[in-house]
């Protein structure tokens, strides 16, 4: 279905959600009161997925928010710094654009972030490793900006 939140938001007690594959359309939209025990959300292999909108009082209790790859996201989530609570954010294998929108000093949406702990970046090289990169880590920068 186009979009399975409209069914989900509403279970009273879902505590962890991963969508994998779970949507077709171009965006997801966390409406406000929706999801108000969920702590831990994965959305992953979101192929056509270009926007991600999170409204006030959507997702109360997220800690864990993971994304990716989806490679048609190339901004930041809307909304996401209404996560008061969120303590991990993971960018999996997310575009160069993504990436640099939140980097300390020079990124636009760095602002909707920065109240997060725990930032990470993932890359998997060949399907055989993962490289971990924390928020402003001069190698991930300096490696995005070489591929320009």
């Amino acid at each position: 279905m186009d979009d399975p939140l409209k069914v989900l938001q509403a279970l009273p007690n879902l505590m962890n959600l991963r969508l994998y594959e779970g949507c077709r359309g171009e965006q997801l939209h966390f409406e406000g009161g929706g999801f108000q025990k969920l702590k831990s959300l994965w959305l992953g292999n979101l192929r056509t997925l270009s926007k991600l909108i999170i409204e006030e009082s959507a997702m109360p209790l997220l800690e864990r928010l993971v994304i990716g790859p989806s490679p048609l996201l190339k901004e930041v989530p809307s909304g996401i710094y209404h996560l008061k609570n969120l303590k991990t954010l993971e960018a999996l294998d997310l575009s160069k654009e993504f990436v640099l929108s939140m980097q300390p000093d020079e990124g636009h949406d760095f602002w909707k972030v920065k109240h997060v702990p725990s930032v990470i970046f993932r890359y998997w090289i060949r399907g055989l490793h993962c490289i971990v990169y924390k928020l402003g880590d001069p190698e991930l920068l300096e490696i995005l900006r070489d591929n320009s």
